[in-house]
């Protein structure tokens, strides 16, 4: 089935799933067709009673029908109605596949993430993301060659490497983890990379990291409704 055909079964004036994020938290809402355009592949929604409407502004946002999920671009989100111009039919998006809530921590509460390997500690560095079961941390080169020179490998080999982690968590204090190192990024021309771990935690630290993921997540859900 493709775009216009499915364009064609959305009725004014019926209520739609619609799907994005907010600092990573997933943010599902049911709002209201105002208008459809085919030939240019809008659909307008009814924004006036929408609590989270700084949420739809720059990432990507899905609407769902059925089991069907349209990717859709921001064209309008001015006063109360939200314009979106539908791309494509899409896979469930990557929030939905998620097992676990991923969040951003605050700049003034951050997240750090220390790598400790033998007698040596790399960092403090900040987390950009954490779950229960990943985080996401960016190093300058210099740390991430001081790094993969610890393990005795280079970047092309490093995948899958367990590295003991300390995590600093606001208001939990320390907790310790081996982190499975599962993907690379290059940031801002090779000065900065971005790497991604896979946790295994014990119980009581994860404890512990739950409680913090969901007090934030909380956080950022009250934040978003008073923007």
């Amino acid at each position: 089935m493709n775009i216009y055909d499915l364009l064609k079964d959305i009725k004014e004036g019926h209520s739609y799933e619609v799907i994005t994020t907010w600092q990573g938290v997933p943010i599902r809402i049911k709002l209201k067709v105002k208008w459809v355009s085919l030939r240019d592949r809008f659909v307008s929604f009814d924004f006036s009673e929408c609590k989270f409407r700084r949420a739809f502004a720059e990432e990507k946002v899905y609407i769902k029908l059925g089991e069907i999920y349209i990717e859709c671009d921001i064209f309008s989100n001015i006063r109360d109605e939200l314009v979106l111009v539908t791309n494509a039919v899409s896979p469930p998006p990557p929030v939905i596949m998620r097992e676990f809530v991923r969040v951003e921590p605050t700049e003034n509460k951050p997240v750090f993430v220390s790598f400790c390997i033998e007698n040596e500690c790399i960092g403090p560095a900040k987390a950009v993301d954490i779950s229960e079961k990943g985080v996401g941390v960016v190093l300058p080169k210099r740390d991430i060659e001081k790094l993969f020179s610890t393990l005795g490998t280079n970047i092309k080999e490093a995948y899958h490497n367990n590295i003991p982690l300390i995590i600093e968590i606001p208001g939990e204090g320390s907790i310790k983890a081996v982190g499975e190192l599962k993907n690379i990024v290059g940031k801002e021309e090779g000065v900065y990379f971005r790497l991604g771990f896979k946790l295994d935690l014990t119980p009581p630290d994860l404890k512990k990291l739950r409680n913090y993921i969901i007090n934030r997540q909380r956080e950022i859900l009250e934040k978003l409704r008073t923007l």
